[in-house]
C-alpha cells in the first residue's frame, strides 16, 4: 500500500431533502487528525438542506474506514482529495476543514485553486503545527498506542473510550472549559479486536509523520482569491485571529467569524451555529 500515490478514501454523502440544484458544487467536509468522518454527522444534513448542494464528508488516509499508508503527510493529504474529487466526477467543490482538515483543504485550495470554489477553515491558520504541538500530538499519540496494546476482553467499548479520553486529559496542556466539555462526550473512532480494541486511525504512521516533521507545507508564492472563512472559537489556544496578516496573505478575501463559547471544536459544540454560520458564504 505504502507504494501507492493515492489512495481510496471512505465516505458519506447527504443529498437535500428537497431536489438539489446540480448547477451546484458540492460541499467536501474533511475531520482533523485521529478522527473521522462521523465527526460531521450532526451537521451533515442539515448543511445539505441549508445550502441546496450535496455534502460529503470523507476519511483521510490512516484514518476511519479509508486505506493506510506509510507516507502521510498534509500535502499527500491534499493529493487525496483532489483525487477523490476526479474519482466521483467533481469538477469544483466547496471544501471545509477542521484543523489538520483545515490545513488540508488550504493546501489545496492554494495548489489547485480551479478546483475549489469556496474555502471554510475551522480553527486552525495557514502554517505549520511548530514544535510544541508536535510534541504534545507525539506525546497523545504514544498514549493511546499504550492504551490500545494494553487494552483486554474485559475492556468494553465504553471504558475503552473513557480511557483514550483521559489519555488526552493527561497529554494536552491547558485544555480550555469548552474543549473539556466536547472530550466528555467525544467518541473516539475504535473497533473490536481479538481480546482487546484497536483504533479506527493508523496510529503507528500517524506518529512517525508527527516525529519527522514538518508535516506540513504551504507554498510561498500561492494566492487563493475566493470566498473564504475562517471560523474559530474565542476560547481555542490556536488563536486564529492572531494570524489575520498571514492568512490574508493567502486568502484576500477571507472574512472571520469568532463563536463566542467554543474552543478548537465549534461544530460539535455548537453544530446549530456552525451550519447557520459557515451557509452564509455557500
Amino acid at each position: 500500500m505504502s507504494g501507492k500515490i493515492h489512495v481510496t478514501l471512505a465516505f458519506s454523502c447527504c443529498k437535500p431533502d428537497k431536489v438539489s440544484n446540480q448547477d451546484l458544487s458540492p460541499i467536501i467536509l474533511h475531520h482533523g487528525c485521529m478522527n473521522y468522518k462521523e465527526r460531521w454527522t450532526p451537521i451533515q444534513q442539515d448543511l445539505a438542506n441549508a445550502t441546496g448542494r450535496n455534502v460529503y464528508a470523507v476519511d483521510a488516509r490512516n484514518h476511519g474506514s479509508s486505506e493506510r499508508s506509510e507516507n502521510f503527510n498534509y500535502d499527500i493529504l491534499s493529493d487525496d482529495l483532489r483525487h477523490f474529487m476526479d474519482t466521483h466526477n467533481i469538477d469544483k467543490a466547496c471544501l471545509v476543514g477542521h484543523s489538520m482538515g483545515g490545513l488540508v483543504v488550504m493546501t489545496l485550495a492554494l495548489k489547485s485553486p480551479d478546483r475549489v470554489e469556496k474555502l471554510v477553515v475551522e480553527d486552525v491558520s495557514p502554517k505549520d503545527p511548530g514544535p510544541k504541538l508536535y510534541d504534545v500530538y507525539g506525546a497523545m499519540i504514544e498514549e493511546q498506542l499504550k492504551c490500545f496494546e494494553e487494552s483486554t476482553d474485559l475492556d468494553t467499548e465504553g471504558s475503552m473510550q473513557q480511557k483514550l479520553r483521559e489519555c488526552l486529559f493527561r497529554t494536552v496542556p491547558m485544555i480550555p472549559d469548552k474543549d473539556q466539555e466536547v472530550i466528555n462526550d467525544i467518541k473516539f473512532p475504535i473497533k473490536k479486536a481479538g481480546k482487546g480494541y484497536e483504533s479506527l486511525t493508523n496510529l503507528k504512521s500517524v506518529l512517525n509523520a508527527v516525529r519527522n516533521p514538518p508535516i506540513c507545507h504551504f507554498p510561498t508564492d500561492c494566492v487563493f482569491e475566493k470566498e473564504t472563512m475562517f471560523i474559530y472559537g474565542l476560547s481555542s489556544d490556536f488563536s486564529v485571529i492572531q494570524d489575520k496578516d498571514l492568512i490574508l496573505k493567502y486568502f484576500p478575501k477571507a472574512t472571520f467569524s469568532g463563536i463566542e463559547d467554543a474552543g478548537h471544536d465549534i461544530c460539535p459544540r455548537k453544530p446549530k451555529r456552525f451550519v447557520e454560520e459557515i451557509s452564509k458564504i455557500f
